[in-house]
């Protein structure tokens, strides 16, 4: 059924990212590992002062363009599907952001971002 689908269409997705040279991990992090890349992508973000973040470069490296068009079909089956993937698939499409510059689906990373944000109930760090 459905449930199905969007199982093979994560496997073909993570494939994809990974001949992009983007790897999630498998298995997924343990916990530890996790809150570590969680707050050093947190505290990145949040050091980065205002005027660097509306200044950003544009994506412009066509793998990571491809990459965050797979990361951003993630986002959206992964809530659907494998709820448990959803964070590193946030982690890695706000990891490629901050590190290569600003694209279309950086709007959707950041939003997934903010939203996981306020699941911790981090409402100041949402913002």
């Amino acid at each position: 059924g459905v449930e199905n689908k969007l199982e093979e269409a994560i496997q073909i997705s993570l494939s994809a990212l990974s001949q992009l040279n983007v790897h999630c991990p498998s298995p997924l992090l343990d916990e530890t590992a996790f809150m570590t890349a969680w707050s050093e992508m947190k505290g990145k973000l949040e050091n980065m002062p205002d005027s660097e973040f509306l200044n950003s470069k544009e994506m412009i490296n066509s793998d990571n363009l491809a990459a965050m068009k797979f990361l951003h079909l993630l986002l959206l089956y992964t809530v659907l599907s494998k709820q448990s993937l959803f964070p590193t698939i946030v982690i890695q499409s706000m990891q490629l952001t901050l590190n290569h510059g600003i694209c279309k689906e950086s709007c959707v990373a950041l939003a997934s971002c903010s939203y996981f944000l306020c699941e911790f109930q981090d409402f100041t760090g949402s913002e």
